[in-house]
Parts: C-alpha cells; sequence; structure tokens
C-alpha cells in the first residue's frame, strides 16, 4: 500500500477516492508539462504513488474515476 491518508471503506467513498486520484493525477501531469505553477514551482505535491494505489484498488471493486470531472 502506498503511504499515508485513511483508506476509503464504502463504495461510495472508493468513488470518491477514485475519482480524487484520476484529478490529481492529471493535474500533475498539467504541472509537469508547465501548464499549472503551484506557488510558483512546476511543482504539484502530488502523491502520485497514492493516487495509482487507490485507482488500481477502486478497480479491484469494480470502480472506475469519473473522467468527465
Amino acid at each position: 500500500m502506498a503511504e499515508s491518508g485513511r483508506d476509503p471503506e464504502t463504495q461510495e467513498e472508493w468513488q470518491e477516492a477514485a475519482d480524487g486520484a484520476y484529478f490529481c493525477l492529471v493535474l500533475d501531469s498539467a504541472v509537469q508539462y508547465g501548464l499549472v505553477l503551484v506557488d510558483g514551482k512546476a511543482e504539484s505535491g502530488v502523491n502520485t504513488a497514492r493516487c495509482e494505489w487507490i485507482l488500481e484498488e477502486a478497480k479491484k471493486r469494480g470502480i472506475e474515476p469519473n473522467k468527465n470531472l
């Protein structure tokens, strides 16, 4: 498991976590391409390992992120 944070418990929480993880990975990509600066820096602070873990675990439960956020 990726470090930190409380793990989702219900299907609803897994959906919310998957949606959030997907959004954060998209944000991180935008920062890497220089499209978004965070505090004037090209570093997002996104815990990509945790986001990827959440998406993998959600998928095991039949949950996919809403990509139309």
